[in-house]
């Protein structure tokens, strides 16, 4: 077996030229690595832009039926306070079905807390980043207030059983109430707002490109139409 020696370097230009060498080469090779990251992250960015569009438009149009919901949901607690009157009158109270709540359907942000943990959102443009933060603010700001909204109702459901109820109940109820008209009021107004805007719910100002999907659940559909039908005799 033969053993090559490394050959003198003869002077100072053949010294400078082979670390010229050896710089250029790892170059190329730190080069190529970026190119090949960079290409590697501007596809996960699509992808994951196109799965939040989807995510997001999948939650615009559940705000929808919410937003849809509150004609009747407004003359559901316009019903209970005729009750109310009723009741301080001492006239009976006759209720022709339950009282019933609202759907209030699931908003998600799963493929968003995603993006965010594998860190494919910091990959993308500061602006883009903004954007799409903000809709899923929007988002958590629907969800929080329709988990607020179902406790509510849960307490106005108290209303089937009239003939049990303490005035302490009666106090509650007229609290309860006063809870819900607010928090309708404020989610109607907003929802409102960006449909007459001609904008997605999660998209504020219309350049994600966000069109919601209709949301169709029969189960939930037949829930929101015994809803919409009235109370009172």
């Amino acid at each position: 077996m033969h053993v090559h020696k490394p050959k003198p370097v003869h002077g100072l230009r053949e010294f400078l030229s082979e670390i010229l060498v050896i710089v250029v080469g790892i170059a190329i090779a730190l080069g190529g690595e970026q190119a090949i990251e960079w290409l590697h992250w501007r596809h996960v960015g699509a992808e994951t832009r196109a799965a939040l569009r989807r995510e997001l438009a999948l939650d615009s149009g559940r705000a929808q039926v919410r937003l849809d919901e509150s004609p009747c949901m407004a003359r559901r607690l316009a019903e209970l306070r005729t009750i109310f009157r009723r009741h301080a009158a001492g006239q009976p109270v006759r209720m022709v079905r339950p009282f019933g709540w609202p759907n209030f359907t699931y908003l998600d942000s799963a493929i968003w807390e995603t993006a965010v943990a594998d860190q494919s959102i910091s990959h993308m443009p500061p602006a883009v980043r903004r954007r799409y933060a903000s809709a899923y603010g929007n988002i958590a700001w629907l969800r929080d207030k329709q988990n607020q909204e179902a406790q509510i109702w849960a307490r106005l459901s108290l209303i089937d059983q009239p003939e049990i109820l303490t005035e302490a109940d009666w106090s509650a109820l007229h609290q309860a109430e006063a809870e819900a008209e607010t928090l309708e009021s404020k989610v109607d107004l907003t929802l409102r707002s960006r449909a007459s805007a001609g904008r997605a719910f999660a998209d504020a100002d219309g350049s994600l490109g966000v069109t919601p999907t209709p949301f169709h659940f029969p189960a939930a559909e037949a829930e929101v139409a015994e809803f919409c039908k009235p109370l009172l005799e």
